[in-house]
């Protein structure tokens, strides 16, 4: 992550929920679970990569996870 979470929760306040666009591996999980955010939608274009979070992802409260390409062209 470019901005730490902290940051962004000490500037803007604690979000209601998250889109993050380009999940990876979700590496940016345990920061939004230490705020207690679990209303997050995660979008992962990579099939491979999708498939890790699939495995990741597999808690007593999973969040959305997706396996599209956001663009704006077809």
């Amino acid at each position: 992550m470019l901005i730490k979470f902290k940051d962004i929760v000490s500037k803007y306040g604690k979000p209601n929920g998250i889109i993050h666009i380009g999940a990876h591996l979700m590496e940016e999980r345990n920061d939004y679970l230490l705020y207690d955010l679990k209303n997050t939608i995660w979008i992962e274009a990579n099939p491979a990569k999708y498939n890790s979070i699939s495995k990741i992802n597999n808690t007593p409260n999973p969040e959305c996870v997706f396996n599209y390409a956001i663009t704006d062209a077809d």
